[in-house]
């Protein structure tokens, strides 16, 4: 049965809370660093790889009732990444709000 996101429950698969931020979690295996910050039912998850991000994620699917959603969508907010065509490193980070 899958629980809500909880401190417990974070402790257990892994992840220790922050001192400076209550709602901002960091677990490390090996290389993988990832950081989730946790605002009521909705969280930016953040790693240094890919492959230990995907991981995390399935693990928090697997552990957590939760819903993938649109990743350019948080709290309202549109964000839109624009790269250079030649190299696809970042360039701009545009932030857009929806309009009701």
């Amino acid at each position: 049965m899958l629980e809500p996101i909880s401190q417990c429950g974070m402790l257990k698969i892994g992840y220790h809370r922050t001192y400076s931020d209550s709602a901002v979690y960091i677990r490390q295996i090996q290389q993988d660093v990832i950081i989730l910050a946790i605002h009521v039912d909705n969280f930016l998850s953040f790693g240094n790889t890919q492959s230990g991000l995907k991981s995390a994620q399935k693990q928090l699917h697997e552990t957590f009732e939760m819903k993938e959603e649109d990743p350019n969508w948080l709290m309202g907010f549109l964000l839109v990444r624009k790269s250079r065509c030649a190299d696809q490193s970042p360039l701009t980070l545009t932030i857009h709000q929806h309009n009701s």
